[in-house]
């Protein structure tokens, strides 16, 4: 922890073991340390507000498989301090559809929702603490359309799945398994979500300024598609849109897509309200319509000889994608090349397939299939 292990160079006058690869080992301080350790360094919240700044809440779905009947914002817009409140009849259809590889999401449900905590609306307010509680009013009926997917293993029993089966083989894995003297072994593993739990919540804070400009600050890893996606729900070029991104207070890929809808719906209340709304998810709300890591089963069968040999490996995979694709091809691809770890083994066949439940959508995390 000292250094003492590798002895700095003198670089004037060349002297010491280049052998020893200073600085590595050596005790360097990260550029942004002494900014964070006291508090000087600037997050989304910690942007000073100008006087005519608004603040926005998003009212979120609370069934997981129904239909819209009827949304009432009427009481909530109704109190002191309710500024307005936007939903899907406030876009068109093509403006209100978004996603980060398949444009198959949208900003604002319009028929029916597919999962709790999808976006149905954004209030805005004054104050953060009251945009927070007029969400809560919105009074919204859900017809339902049936019981949910939510696992796995009801998503293979219903054959919901989405996108294209993917696959990786080689040798000839059916005869393979005819050999004699193997060792055959099968069996199914399981691997749960997992959160991200970054210490800044996603949050953003949209500047309304010349002729259609906005300038988005948030917290997220995918500045483009936030420019893109701000621009395109508020039917505006995207070179009128700026997207600023200092620092973050942590992603792990959590914020390299789920932040998008978040910025994009505040982006959306600014140009319509022509003043700056600012957005910051409570804890429990980032944890809830953000994503996780994608949960996996799979379920192989091996076979290796007498000498611990590997011979040949028969696998399903199957990823918990949630109710839209985002991320989860690249994904569930990096988990198929990455299944037969350091081996060569002759004969393989990986089968992988999205689970498309009534659950949050799963999004990228470190590794990026890798560990599963």
């Amino acid at each position: 922890a000292s250094g003492e292990d590798h002895e700095a160079l003198n670089e004037k006058n060349g002297e010491g073991d280049a052998n020893k690869r200073s600085p590595v080992g050596q005790p360097i301080q990260h550029m942004a340390a002494l900014a964070q350790c006291t508090g000087e360094a600037q997050y989304v919240d910690d942007l000073p507000s100008t006087r005519d700044t608004l603040h926005a809440a998003l009212v979120l779905s609370e069934k997981p498989n129904a239909k819209l009947a009827s949304i009432d914002a009427s009481e909530a817009l109704a109190m002191e301090g309710v500024v307005g409140f936007f939903s899907a009849k406030d876009l068109s259809e093509e403006d209100n559809v978004w996603g980060p590889a398949a444009q198959d999401e949208q900003l604002f449900r319009r028929d029916v929702v597919t999962s709790t905590g999808q976006s149905i609306g954004i209030m805005v307010a004054e104050t953060q603490e009251l945009a927070q509680r007029a969400a809560r009013m919105v009074k919204v009926q859900y017809e339902d359309l049936g019981p949910p997917v939510l696992t796995i293993d009801d998503a293979i029993r219903a054959q919901s799945f989405m996108g294209s089966k993917l696959t990786m083989e080689c040798g000839n894995i059916d005869e393979a398994f005819k050999e004699s003297d193997l060792v055959v072994v099968e069996g199914e593993f399981r691997i749960g979500g997992q959160e991200h739990f970054y210490l800044e919540t996603c949050s953003a804070h949209v500047v309304p300024g010349e002729g259609d400009e906005l300038t988005v600050y948030t917290s997220t890893q995918t500045p483009m598609k936030t420019q893109k996606f701000a621009a395109h729900a508020c039917g505006i070029p995207i070179n009128k849109v700026v997207c600023r991104m200092k620092r973050m207070g942590g992603g792990f890929g959590g914020k390299e897509t789920r932040t998008v809808f978040i910025s994009s719906a505040a982006a959306f209340a600014a140009h319509r309200l022509g003043r700056p709304v600012r957005i910051n998810l409570d804890r429990d709300v980032d944890m809830w319509i953000t994503g996780t890591r994608h949960p996996f089963l799979g379920r192989y069968r091996a076979a290796a000889d007498r000498q611990g040999k590997l011979k040949a490996l028969d696998l399903q995979l199957y990823c918990n994608a949630g109710y839209s694709i985002d991320l989860s091809e690249p994904v569930l691809g990096r988990a198929i090349f990455h299944s037969d770890n350091v081996y060569k083994i002759p004969n393989v066949r990986i089968l992988g397939r999205m689970c498309k439940t009534n659950t949050v959508s799963n999004t990228a995390f470190r590794g990026f299939g890798d560990p599963q």
